[in-house]
């Protein structure tokens, strides 16, 4: 995207296939800081409803982060609509840099993990 001279930010979008009918999906969009808020996001989505039109799309879809709701908002007001809920548990694994470590918790169960394998390999020898 581009306002004036300057790029204010990118689409990346693809033909994809949903269902057997021709859909668009929009993998990135990215605003510099400056350009948000002044509508420029909403021109960007309105570019790729009109790409995947010209391309004979039956559906335009995209993923957001739940934590994004002004992304959320903005998309809600185009006309999307939730089609999935991704979910997560966090299992133990703490991150410190570049380095994992296990909870406690989770290396209590790698312990019984161990040992119910150990168990089983030598009951089947």
């Amino acid at each position: 995207m581009v306002e004036g001279e300057l790029p204010v930010g990118h689409l990346w979008i693809a033909e994809t296939g949903v269902d057997g009918f021709r859909s668009v999906f929009i993998y990135d969009v990215r605003l510099r800081e400056d350009a948000r808020g002044r509508g420029v996001g909403r021109r960007v989505m309105e570019l790729a409803e009109d790409v995947a039109r010209r391309l004979g799309a039956r559906d335009l879809e995209l993923h957001v982060f739940a934590p994004n709701a002004r992304a959320r908002r903005l998309y809600e007001s185009l006309g999307y609509r939730s089609t999935s809920l991704g979910m997560r548990k966090t299992l133990g694994w703490t991150y410190f840099g570049s380095r994992r470590y296990l909870t406690a918790a989770s290396r209590a169960a790698l312990e019984i993990l161990r040992a119910r394998s150990a168990s089983t390999c030598n009951r089947s020898a």
